[in-house]
């Protein structure tokens, strides 16, 4: 049961940080485009 719960964890912050990641990935792309058209 740890180390499931250990496991879980684990895995919803490995998610967490993705999703972060891809957010910042996403608003650096927005930003740039916005700059290059502006």
């Amino acid at each position: 049961v740890v180390v499931f719960v250990a496991t879980a964890i684990v895995v919803v912050v490995v998610v967490v940080v993705f999703v972060a990641t891809a957010i910042v990935v996403v608003g650096f792309v927005v930003a740039a485009i916005v700059a290059a058209v502006a």
